[in-house]
């Protein structure tokens, strides 16, 4: 279809259990600021498991899509990718922007790949010039930041936590309403259950005080030094940059930087 009658800035609302995720929230502030840039309008999708009673309503966009999924229903990069694919040529973004989460940088790629559309990852500044939006991400493990641009579009993007700041609540009684459906069969693999996965007293977003361990360290063994300096610390967590993790001395949930979980404790080391 002709990239002219694109008229969506699409947001994709992950959720849990427990709900809309709070990261939605940041990723609807940079929809915005799209939408003042380029003039589209803006809608926030919800996945329903098929459950008779609606997801919750995230807030802002001007229209909201639930999209009902009949089928196994797992919340999985798969579920993401086969759903919003086969939904795509009835809605038919310029946009789909995504939290920049572990479930995120999961299915972002593969839903670019599958749309035959852009990705552009752990986005933090956003801003226009004559050709059009550029979108601004970490690059040389955090020395710099690029300024990328779409060339094509639908283009996937991943928004950053912490970044851009949600305008204040309205009342969204009056937006548009448009219920779909679709059918997910998962075809090589899918989730069967999902457990907490075991982690410090406090979280990486919780902690008041994070102790983190870079190349610095040496070899895996000094991470004992790195947890008994914490262990002075209340409420505190040990993190890990993404060559650590990747080495498997600590698990990616504790990962921290460019590709890793956005904090703000009190006391970095």
């Amino acid at each position: 279809m002709n990239d002219s009658i694109k008229k969506e800035i699409l947001v994709i609302c992950e959720q849990d259990a427990s709900g809309i995720l709070p990261a939605t929230s940041d990723v609807t502030a940079f929809a915005d600021m799209l939408s003042e840039i380029t003039n589209l309008s803006t809608s926030a999708l919800v996945i329903n498991s098929g459950k008779p009673e609606p997801g919750p309503e995230p807030e802002g966009c001007g229209r909201l899509i639930r999209v009902t999924v009949s089928g196994r229903c797992d919340f999985s990069p798969g579920m993401y990718i086969s759903v919003l694919s086969d939904i795509f040529s009835e809605l038919d973004p310029a946009y789909v922007c995504i939290a920049h989460t572990l479930a995120g940088i999961d299915f972002a790629p593969g839903l670019a790949a599958r749309i035959n559309g852009a990705c552009i990852t752990g986005i933090e500044e956003i801003g226009s010039d004559a050709n059009g939006p550029w979108f601004g991400r970490q690059v040389l493990s955090g020395k710099k930041i690029a300024r990328t641009r779409a060339l094509k579009t639908p283009a996937v993007l991943t928004v950053t936590s912490g970044e851009f700041s949600a305008k204040p609540a309205g009342e969204n009684l009056s937006r548009p309403v448009i219920e779909l459906t679709a059918e997910y069969l998962p075809a090589f693999q899918c989730v069967t259950e999902k457990t907490e996965a075991l982690a410090p007293a406090a979280s990486l977003t919780d902690a008041e005080s994070i102790i983190a361990a870079g190349n610095g360290i040496g070899k895996q063994e000094n991470l004992i030094l790195i947890n008994e300096l914490a262990a002075l610390f209340p409420r505190s967590a040990v993190a890990g940059s993404r060559p650590v993790c990747d080495r498997g001395w600590l698990p990616y949930n504790r990962q921290v930087g460019a590709t890793g979980a956005s904090v703000r404790p009190r006391l970095y080391l």
